[in-house]
């Protein structure tokens, strides 16, 4: 008998594997926080600290293409005095049709790196 994995299995583990590549990409074993920066925010990012890496999305498993105007789909790695802070740059909108995985996705992945 096959099992196939439940719908919030699948999502986890789609989670787990975007993390260990964000790790290790950025070279940070965990981050602290993460917040999700829209449309602008990037000069707020940059205030955030010390650069530490910076990946595309769509380098990363389970993210849907970034299609809204002004999201840049990255994800940065800043440390801030000691406390490792994890910014996307752009996120996925319900309205843009991928659904609500692709939505919750980017928090799945915060949470899990």
């Amino acid at each position: 008998m096959t099992v196939v994995p439940a719908p919030a299995t699948a999502a986890g583990a789609l989670a787990q594997a975007a993390a260990g590549e964000l790790r290790r990409r950025t070279g940070v074993d965990a981050h602290d926080c993460a917040v999700v920066l829209g449309s602008g925010w990037d000069v707020a990012a940059e205030q955030l600290g010390q650069l530490g890496a910076e990946v595309a999305v769509g380098d990363l498993p389970g993210f849907a293409p970034q299609t809204a105007p002004g999201h840049r789909g990255l994800v940065r790695s800043y440390d801030l005095a000691g406390v490792r802070v994890l910014a996307y740059l752009g996120r996925t909108h319900l309205f843009e049709g991928f659904g609500t995985a692709a939505v919750a996705h980017p928090v799945r992945v915060a949470a899990a790196a």
